[in-house]
């Protein structure tokens, strides 16, 4: 069976005292590498201590759903524009237009067709989109002094 990107999990760090923070804590739901699936939501990160300091980064982001193929630029999984001489039909990239005459051509340099689309042409179908994961939760608690200045 096919299925999305991995969650990012759940990570729960207590310090009796000081807790300094200048790396990275990353917690980021992974990307979908199957065209139709989802990306995984971001984890959950929970911070807690009596003094807090740092520069760091905590990051909880949800994946990213990939795009179909020959697509030049993609958002949320949903393809805008098609390369390698395809045209665009709403979010898909195909070789033809169902009718000729709706072909509208790039004039692309050195054999680059990118901005190619089908005018007056739906969708055939239902499109194969999966959606971006969303983002998780970052907790952070300190109860005495708080000088964290990161991201």
């Amino acid at each position: 069976s096919e299925s999305g990107g991995s969650g990012g999990g759940v990570l729960r760090l207590e310090a009796e005292d000081f807790f300094l923070l200048d790396g990275e804590i990353l917690a980021d739901g992974l990307s979908s590498s199957i065209t139709g699936n989802g990306g995984g939501s971001g984890g959950s990160v929970w911070i807690s201590a009596k003094h807090l300091s740092g520069r760091g980064l905590v990051s909880v982001n949800g994946g990213n759903s990939p795009c179909v193929a020959h697509c030049n630029h993609c958002v949320e999984g949903r393809c805008l524009q098609c390369r390698d001489q395809y045209y665009w039909r709403p979010y898909s990239c195909v070789a033809r237009c169902s009718d000729w005459r709706n072909e509208v051509p790039s004039y692309g340099t050195n054999g680059h067709y990118v901005g190619r689309y089908c005018r007056n042409e739906e969708q055939a179908g239902t499109p194969a989109v999966g959606g971006g994961g969303a983002g998780g939760r970052v907790a952070i608690y300190s109860n005495v002094s708080n000088t964290f200045r990161g991201q």
